[in-house]
């Protein structure tokens, strides 16, 4: 996620407050980013949230990821405080958001569990009076390919070990072997050409042993190599033009969404003139 960093307003602070940037799909909301935000706490222990930085920080992001908008807010802490209800209306006011992400940035690291609670903001009828309840809500982690790698990769890194991750153990392997083979190869290149140049004598039965061994390696010249070759090629063509085309079709329907809304907007307002 990106973090932006938050000037000296409130490094004396022992907490940070951010913002939750992603999307909703119906009843899910998918959060894929993050950004800190300014902030001062006041003799009462308020939290004001500087709203010129966050008004700033939040056009920029959008500029930059123009599919996202501000779906909640988060903060670190065992857990609520007292001061959070007020700063969750803040947030609602300005984002119209009900989420909640509440991150235990002092964990053990013998958790296994990620430090995190996940909260949605309700109204609720409190003694007669309307009050903000924190509702906790389930979540579940969506990884890449590229993240699990990466994390795996973390995983079984240590200082005081010397394991490894799986991708770190196939890349030495592959390494090794790669090298094996070059090394091997460049000396039986040498052999042959000192074999040439009459520097030591030849060798028929050596000399057909490395020419039955070169023929079994593939003929990068062979028609079976080029039309497979030409095949894969073609396919990822195909597969960039597909990207092309959908990642089009998505630009055309958002403009023809924006006409369409224009449009609309412009005859209602005609027809209240009339």
């Amino acid at each position: 996620s990106s973090s932006s960093s938050s000037s000296s307003s409130h490094t004396s602070h022992s907490r940070a407050i951010g913002m939750l940037l992603g999307a909703q799909k119906g009843r899910s909301i998918e959060i894929s980013n993050t950004f800190e935000v300014i902030f001062s706490v006041d003799a009462n222990g308020n939290v004001q949230i500087n709203q010129d930085f966050l008004s700033r920080k939040t056009k920029s992001m959008k500029n930059v990821f123009k599919d996202i908008d501000v779906v909640g807010w988060y903060s670190t802490g065992k857990s609520i405080s007292s001061g959070d209800h007020a700063v969750h209306k803040t947030m609602c006011e300005l984002f119209d958001t009900a989420l909640y992400m509440l991150v235990d940035s002092k964990m053990n690291i013998k958790d296994t569990e990620l430090p995190i609670q996940i909260y949605e903001g309700n109204i609720e009828m409190v003694n007669g009076k309307p009050s903000l309840i924190f509702s906790p809500t389930s979540y579940k982690i969506e990884t890449q390919e590229a993240e699990r790698i990466a994390v795996d990769h973390i995983s079984h890194y240590t200082k005081s070990t010397n394991s490894s991750s799986q991708l770190v153990s196939q890349l030495n392997n592959l390494h090794n072997s790669i090298s094996m083979l070059s090394k091997r190869t460049r000396v039986l290149g040498a052999f042959l050409e000192a074999m040439e140049s009459g520097q030591i004598p030849k060798d028929r039965a050596l000399i057909r042993q490395l020419a039955h061994l070169s023929h079994q390696l593939p003929t990068l010249s062979s028609n079976d190599f080029n039309n497979e070759f030409n095949t894969e090629i073609n396919d990822n063509i195909i597969i960039a033009y597909l990207a092309a085309i959908t990642s089009g079709c998505a630009v055309s329907s958002e403009i023809s969404e924006k006409i369409g809304f224009a449009y609309t907007g412009k005859s209602r307002k005609f027809a209240r003139a009339v």
